[in-house]
């Protein structure tokens, strides 16, 4: 019978020990690899979703700046306001006369009342072009954004690439509960019992309310006088355009929607905007997804009222 040798024996052995050895430490390498690239892999993707969502905010910021460029919804409310106090005291003069039975002056009391019944068209075909500008101006700035996101990956790894990301959805509206610039005022006492008695204006502030239709008493009453929500100057210090919650966005009209360009109608000046941004990322080879994102922004502010700003 052949007895092994224990000097052999011992050698085999820990030969084989050895291997054992070197292969559970290959594996627990791999192993701590392939963990050390999925927490990588995530870390990228939790920063890639920050980068984007802080990134969109500021386009949306910028945008939201083009809707009051100039202070155009600002100073078409008040072209408004002013028109339909004009209307009200010619139609005022025109009873007046009536009543006092001064025919001699009806013609020039019913002349001047009928102008100021057609400024307001004037007035309402510049308040539909400011609209039009407004969607013009959204639609430029979008396009010029996407045209420059068609460069190469902003990070790019053999396992992981990020695209620039496109705009695909916009959306023009206002916000909730927010009064217009313009305030009612004593000088007519008359029209501010009647606007009070419509809930035109807020008590306590005195302003107009944003997104209505200030129609005039009868016979006047088939004139629109659409004032627009924005938010009123503080003395003299106008709002700074701002980030808002989807809950206070109301949508009026769409400008694209799946990247393609729309053209919805719009009865109000906006001053608020919604975005969304689809970015692709390649995390494996042949595999992609979408990072998707939505941001909401208040336009800035009206400036002071005309009879406020400083002639000097």
């Amino acid at each position: 019978m052949h007895v092994p040798n224990k000097r052999n024996l011992g050698q085999s052995l820990g030969r084989s020990a050895r291997g054992n050895m070197v292969s559970v430490t290959v594996l627990a390498t791999a192993i701590l690899l392939f963990t050390c690239t999925i927490v990588f892999c995530f870390f990228m993707w939790m920063a890639e979703n920050n980068r984007c969502q802080f990134d969109l905010d500021k386009v949306s910021l910028e945008l939201a700046r083009e809707l009051n460029v100039r202070d155009r919804i600002g100073k078409v409310n008040h072209l408004i306001a002013r028109n339909r106090e004009l209307v009200y005291t010619s139609r005022g003069c025109v009873d007046d006369v009536d009543g006092l039975h001064m025919s001699a002056w009806a013609p020039l009391a019913n002349y001047l009342c009928d102008q100021a019944r057609s400024s307001r068209s004037l007035i309402e075909s510049e308040r539909k072009g400011q609209i039009e500008q407004s969607k013009q101006s959204v639609r430029n700035f979008v396009g010029r954004f996407n045209a420059s996101a068609k460069t190469p990956a902003i990070f790019a790894l053999p396992w992981w690439q990020t695209a620039p990301g496109k705009i695909t959805d916009v959306q023009l509206g206002t916000v909730q509960n927010v009064q217009s610039n313009v305030k009612s005022t004593d000088v007519y006492p008359d029209l501010r019992a009647f606007d009070q008695n419509e809930m035109y204006f807020q008590k306590g502030s005195d302003l107009y309310c944003g997104d209505i239709n200030a129609k005039l008493p009868s016979p006047d009453n088939d004139l629109d006088f659409k004032l627009a929500p924005v938010s009123a100057p503080v003395e003299k210090t106008t709002s700074p355009a701002r980030l808002i919650n989807a809950d206070s966005f109301r949508a009026k009209c769409d400008i694209m929607s799946g990247s393609t360009v729309v053209n919805r109608p719009l009865d109000m000046l906006p001053s608020a905007v919604r975005i969304v941004r689809v970015t692709n990322i390649k995390a494996m080879k042949g595999q992609s997804q979408t990072l998707q994102h939505a941001s909401y922004a208040s336009c800035t502010g009206a400036g002071p009222p005309p009879d406020s700003i400083s002639t000097n």
